[in-house]
């Protein structure tokens, strides 16, 4: 049996129920056979039309259940406005029962906001089919929903299975749902699935201002949602969108939002993926955050919030996980990385007197190229245990900025870092300069009674340190623990990239020298710091046809002079002005070394003019004469291979100039 559902509806708006208008749209989508016409028509009774009652009374608007916007002058794809056509359908559905509004297959446009008071239900056929896209019009703009109608425990807000997206430039809201009358603490206010949230052609030109912004909602479930921002004219970070999801209580109802859930879903390009106050639970589960600037703020009012943040990736510039002020806080198995940060970024912080916490088993990497990151910083909280974590890189890629893997600030007490954290690339694993907090040893065991007894035994002055010496325990001094372990202090704090470093004889002016073929140069080094060198060079300023230079490093020997060969770092151009570069790959640790070059013809190169004002070289060679100097060094030697054995022997000094050879990071 087919029925066919006749109602009014006036271009005016007019949402009276006893007024008839032809629908034969709702033939086509809705015909139920075999239970009567109620039934047919989907009416709720269908217990009664499956006994057997089979009045063919008219439809009334309260037995309808679902409705179907083109029904009320919609027009699907077209390039005008469909606000007021769009808005009857929402209002009629909020005069008669709440039926559940069908976005069909299409694009829907929009130019104004569309207003709900009650528990609207939406639902399209699919977030690639069924779209509503709002011009770049009017700021306020989207879905404002006000469940605060007195319409018992059932009133759900239900949107799932479209797209709503905006040709604006991060302004309004896509979805604003507020409860400023909440009555319940049991059932959901919010159910979300299955929905796009995003500018209508690419981040970079356009998005929401907020995606999702939910008041005093008693409990949200968002599962399955996909919001993408707008990002600055900057490019990232720089972020216009402010918000993926806000729940909060901003009205101050009583009571407060209870618990916001969010699943299976993905947030992009805004400046705070997540935030959540004054509310009693966030569970934040199996989703991805990518290029943010915030991932999650949990915030809470007082001591009674709880938060579970799980199996996640969250990539911020500045902060994946921020707990605020909230008490029993779960963080575990997600994946944090920090990009693109301007200053020191973090991965996970507490802060304001949270406390009763537990993060573990969680990755964190800081993956900025000159800004250090924290994995884990309490600034303000107590009563956390840390362990199980691994903390990929804390310090900065280019090694100038140390990170910190865990940071125990002042305020920070009764806190457990476990030995199970595993640190790599961090400068300090752990920072503790708070109270009471018990900081384990790494992979360390504890010491058995014979150890403690033999240690207890031992009579250390200040400042001894206690030492494992030929299999027993014994107090050393400072330079005993020095020489031990061969300790050298680094004289310089690094050296700086991408700039020419040279040797130690130099003089206050530069010159130039043209090469004495098969003669090997060999000028003093002193490396303050362990430092891995990536070219090695000369600066050849008038060029020798067909020539040229070999380049290498030796050690100074025990006489202060060069001693045996570490590098032979193979031959540059002679023929070609300009700076000749060979590469390579070496470490340096801190000490005394030679830098050498000899050519198979007569190129001049930049060289320094060797004068009396160099004590590190005089103290090394002395000089012939007092008073003199001759602080240069060079062999004869036949133009090849640099060999294993010192080819110096017994060297010629000199008070010639000496080729300027330069070590160089790139």
């Amino acid at each position: 049996m087919t029925v066919s559902i006749t109602h009014a509806y006036t271009a005016t708006g007019t949402n009276d129920p006893t007024k008839e208008v032809s629908s034969t749209r709702w033939n086509e989508a809705h015909t139920v056979t075999g239970l009567g016409t109620a039934a047919e028509a989907n009416a709720t009774d269908f217990a009664t039309a499956a006994q057997g009652a089979k009045a063919d009374t008219a439809l009334q608007p309260a037995d309808l259940v679902l409705l179907d916007p083109r029904d009320f002058g919609v027009v699907m794809d077209a390039s005008t406005d469909q606000s007021a056509a769009m808005q009857d359908c929402l209002d009629y559905a909020e005069a008669n029962g709440h039926p559940t509004i069908v976005i069909p297959t299409g694009r829907i446009q929009l130019e104004a906001q569309l207003t709900y008071d009650g528990p609207l239900t939406m639902v399209g056929v699919s977030m690639r089919r069924s779209r509503l896209t709002w011009t770049s019009g009017a700021s306020t703009r989207g879905i404002d929903v006000n469940l605060s109608s007195t319409i018992g425990l059932r009133h759900t807000c239900s949107i799932s299975n479209l797209s709503l997206l905006t040709a604006g430039s991060a302004v309004g809201y896509a979805l604003d749902i507020s409860d400023s009358t909440p009555a319940d603490r049991i059932n959901p206010s919010v159910v979300i699935r299955d929905v796009l949230i995003a500018g209508s052609t690419n981040p970079s030109s356009n998005g929401w201002a907020r995606a999702i912004n939910m008041d005093a909602c008693q409990g949200a479930y968002l599962d399955g949602v996909n919001i993408w921002g707008k990002v600055g004219s900057g490019g990232e970070p720089d972020y216009d969108s402010e918000y993926g999801v806000y729940y909060a209580n901003g009205s101050t109802a009583s009571p407060h939002p209870t618990e916001l859930q969010i699943s299976n879903s993905v947030i992009k390009t805004v400046q705070v993926a997540v935030h959540a106050d004054d509310m009693e639970g966030l569970i934040f589960s199996a989703s991805q955050i990518v290029g943010v600037n915030t991932g999650v703020e949990a915030v809470g009012l007082a001591d009674y919030p709880h938060v579970a943040i799980s199996d996640s990736h969250i990539n911020a510039s500045e902060e994946c996980v921020v707990i605020d002020r909230m008490f029993e806080a779960i963080v575990s198995s997600n994946l944090f990385y920090n990009q693109n940060s301007t200053a020191t970024a973090k991965g996970i912080e507490i802060k304001n007197a949270a406390g009763f916490f537990s993060i573990v088993g969680n990755i964190y990497e800081n993956y900025n190229t000159a800004q250090a990151g924290i994995g884990v910083d309490v600034v303000d909280g107590d009563n956390g245990i840390i362990d199980a974590n691994i903390f990929r890189r804390c310090d900065s890629i280019d090694t100038t900025q140390p990170g910190t893997g865990i940071k125990l600030q002042a305020s920070s007490s009764g806190i457990k870092v476990g030995n199970a954290n595993l640190f790599s690339l961090t400068n300090t694993n752990v920072n503790d300069a708070g109270s009471s907090n018990i900081v384990q040893p790494f992979g360390a065991l504890q010491p058995l009674d014979g150890d403690l007894t033999t240690i207890a035994n031992l009579s250390p002055s200040d400042d001894d340190f206690l030492q494992r010496k030929s299999g027993a325990w014994t107090n050393r001094t400072v330079a005993q623990v020095q020489t031990d372990l061969a300790v050298q202090k680094a004289i310089v704090p690094g050296y700086y990239p991408n700039r020419y470093h040279t040797g130690e004889n130099v003089g206050t002016t530069s010159a130039t020298l043209a090469m004495t073929a098969n003669r090997l140069y060999a000028s003093l080094f002193v490396c303050g710091k362990t430092t891995t060198w990536t070219r090695i060079g000369v600066d050849v300023t008038t060029l020798a046809g067909g020539t040229s230079i070999r380049l290498g490093i030796f050690s100074a020997g025990t006489d202060g002079a060069p001693g045996t060969l570490l590098l032979d770092a193979g031959t540059v151009t002679g023929a070609s002005t300009g700076v000749q570069e060979a590469t390579i790959s070496y470490a340096m640790s801190p000490g005394y070394y030679y830098l050498v070059a000899v050519s198979d013809g007569t190129p001049t190169v930049r060289a320094w003019a060797v004068n009396i004002n160099n004590p590190t070289m005089n103290m090394l060679i002395g000089v012939a004469v007092p008073g003199t100097h001759d602080a240069a060094i060079y062999k004869s030697f036949t133009y090849a291979a640099l060999s294993g054995a010192s080819p110096f022997g017994t060297p010629t000094f000199t008070t010639a100039n000496t080729p300027m050879v330069m070590l160089r990071i790139v």
